[in-house]
């Protein structure tokens, strides 16, 4: 009898033991639920997540301003002023290399924070997406080939001219002039290739992108006057306001501390 008795002790205690640990087991899952990585969605994972770099999109083809080494990396005028920029916000950003046409639809699909790539502030563009103060004054000039350019921009009859695809030189001369044989290109470094190679007469371009696009400039003219003049700024998605006023607000920092014209001398001197 007393065997038992003892028999019976040790199966109770052993499903005593049973249930504590069965117990603990649930807790534990109930615990790990609780500090979960939440799954990959949207609105878990968004632009504005604090525990990630602001992320700017340029060309990397619009050399002094974007371009691009042979290792990949990316440097110029607007990458230094980036890093400025950045530096006064007190942010870690990354600069990322993306083609022109599709970076304004890139912003408005929040594929990254900010758009800088010698981005002219228009109307149209002003509609789709906001920009920052200006931090460089554009200047857009039709050059042609020395002694063969025309003197003046209404001499231009029946010719082949360049501009890149989605800017405004290339809407210039949609607007302007319908009887010359337009040429668009995805990139600049396309445009001055044929240029140079003569499949073009003229093409349009940002006078200081032409200095390094084009490097013996003895053989390049400037036809009559700049045509367009405008404002260059950093585009911002509609909706990210706080971005666009610290932005403003490190753009106003660093020209105050001295630290805009240093960087803008690196690249054009004095002028």
């Amino acid at each position: 009898m007393r065997v038992f008795y003892l028999i019976l002790g040790i199966v109770a205690a052993f499903c005593l033991i049973l249930y504590f640990f069965v117990a603990d087991a649930d807790s534990g899952q109930d615990s790990l639920a609780e500090t979960r990585i939440p799954s990959l969605h949207p609105e878990n994972h968004g632009l504005r997540s604090e525990n990630r770099p602001l992320i700017f999109a340029t060309e990397g083809d619009v050399i002094p301003f974007n371009g691009k080494k042979p290792d990949g990396s990316l440097y110029g005028f607007e990458i230094e002023l980036v890093h400025a920029l950045c530096a006064d916000m007190r942010k870690n950003c990354q600069i990322i290399d993306h083609n022109w046409e599709g970076m304004i639809v890139g912003l408005k699909e929040n594929k990254f924070d900010a758009i800088i790539s010698q981005i002219m502030v228009t109307p149209e563009r002003l509609e789709s997406i906001n920009f920052t103060d200006s931090y460089y004054a554009s200047k857009i000039v039709i050059f042609g080939h020395k002694g063969k350019a025309a003197s003046k921009i209404e001499d231009i009859k029946e010719k082949i001219v360049g501009a890149q695809l989605g800017t405004v030189n290339a809407k210039y001369i949609e607007d302007n002039h319908p009887d010359w044989h337009e040429r668009l290109f995805d990139s600049q470094t396309a445009m001055y290739a044929d240029f140079i190679s003569g499949r073009l007469d003229y093409i349009i371009t940002e006078q200081n992108a032409v200095k390094y696009g084009i490097k013996d400039q003895t053989k390049l003219v400037t036809v009559g006057p700049a045509i367009i003049l405008g404002s260059t700024s950093i585009g911002v998605n509609k909706s990210n306001h706080e971005l666009l006023e610290s932005l403003n607000r490190s753009l106003a920092n660093i020209r105050k501390s001295g630290e805009y014209d240093k960087i803008f001398q690196r690249y054009f001197g004095n002028n």
